[in-house]
């Protein structure tokens, strides 16, 4: 993981996950570019700090998860020419459980 990033409260760093091929028996379904899948593995991520209680609340999720991240309001950032996405914790929409 990286230590490169220190996110803001509610904040959270993502690396997109490379594209590849589908296959479905003998069919290759390759990936034509009409939509990117929106997976990212969480590189860094910062609690949320709840302003009515003064209190900070950890996130649900952790370094290292598989999650979709929304395709409108995330900044995508190059930091030592890779790619890495910048978003809300709020704003993840789910993770995916992975079978390593």
């Amino acid at each position: 993981m990286s230590n490169k990033f220190n996110p803001n409260y509610g904040m959270c760093v993502l690396k997109p996950l490379e594209e590849s091929e589908q296959k479905y028996g003998a069919i290759i379904l390759p990936n034509l570019g009409d939509t990117k899948a929106m997976q990212a593995r969480i590189e860094e991520i910062s609690p949320i700090y709840n302003f009515n209680l003064g209190v900070e609340v950890p996130p649900k999720y952790k370094v290292g998860d598989i999650v979709l991240y929304p395709a409108l309001g995330a900044s995508k950032v190059v930091v030592d020419r890779e790619e890495y996405i910048i978003c809300g914790v709020q704003d993840l929409l789910t993770s995916i459980q992975t079978n390593e």
